[in-house]
C-alpha cells in the first residue's frame, strides 16, 4: 500500500487494472476488490469527515473507505474531531503511515502483497 497525504496519512489499494505501474505492491485483484467494496458497501456507515461524506466500514483499529477505484486506510482515531486528530495522534499516525526509506527498501525486496488484499484473502479463508 502506498501511503499519502501529510494531514491525514493513509494507505490505498488499486485496481490492478488500473494501476499505472504494472505489478506494484498497491495493486488489488479485481476479486478482491470487489470483495472489498461490497463489504464496505454493505457493514459501512455514512460517516462526515472534514467537509466529505463517505460512506465508511470501521474494523479494529481501522477505517475503510472506497473512491472510485480506489480503496483506502487509515487509523480510526483519524475520524476524530470532525477529521482533525489531536497533533499526538496524528504523529502516531506519521509514523505508522509514513515508512522510512530502510522500511520501503525491505517492503520492495520482500515483495510484500497488499495488506488489505491479504486481509480480504484471510477473512474467506483463501
Amino acid at each position: 500500500m502506498l501511503p499519502q497525504y501529510y494531514s491525514c496519512p493513509h494507505e490505498y489499494i488499486v485496481r490492478e487494472r488500473d494501476l499505472f505501474h504494472e505489478g506494484a505492491s498497491w495493486g488489488c485483484s479485481e476479486r478482491d476488490f470487489q470483495f472489498l467494496k461490497k463489504t464496505i458497501a454493505t457493514y459501512g456507515e455514512r460517516v462526515k469527515w472534514r467537509h466529505r461524506c463517505d460512506v465508511v466500514l470501521f474494523n479494529g483499529r481501522f477505517v475503510y473507505w472506497q473512491i472510485g477505484g480506489i480503496i483506502n486506510r487509515t487509523d480510526k482515531r483519524s475520524m476524530d474531531n470532525g477529521g482533525r486528530p489531536s497533533a499526538k495522534v496524528l504523529k502516531e499516525m506519521r509514523e505508522r503511515f509514513w515508512p522510512t526509506a530502510a522500511d520501503r527498501r525491505r517492503y520492495a525486496e520482500e515483495g510484500e502483497r497488499c495488506l488489505t488484499c491479504q486481509a480480504a484473502c484471510d477473512y474467506r479463508g483463501d
